[in-house]
């Protein structure tokens, strides 16, 4: 947030103002959301396939994973490979456990 106010709550005159220069404005919200839109497990490799709206790189993205949910302690993981694919990113690592949540940061 960027605001001025006046302190004394008073009528004021219209020299007083206030300039915020060099502002850059980034969007943090669900258009920015990393998507998984697939999941595979094949023996003992899981595969994340997502697409993230505002492009990127693979060297950009980390997979984390918790166990549980309730609290969920996410943790990264580490051996994940992330390459491009025609369609978004592929993230691929062995799976970890007999059931894990994923998710994709940037």
């Amino acid at each position: 947030m960027i605001g001025h106010s006046d302190q004394f709550d008073s009528v004021g005159s219209s020299d007083n103002f206030a300039i915020f220069d060099n502002v850059r404005v980034i969007r943090l919200g669900p258009g920015a959301a990393v998507n998984i839109t697939n999941i595979t497990v094949s023996g003992n490799t899981v595969q994340l396939d997502f697409v993230s709206p505002d492009g990127g790189v693979p060297t950009e993205f980390r997979v984390e994973s918790t166990p549980t949910l309730s609290p969920p302690v996410w943790t990264e993981e580490s051996v994940a490979t992330v390459s491009a694919t025609p369609n978004g990113f592929r993230a691929t690592m062995p799976t970890n456990g007999a059931m894990r949540f994923y998710r994709v940061r940037r």
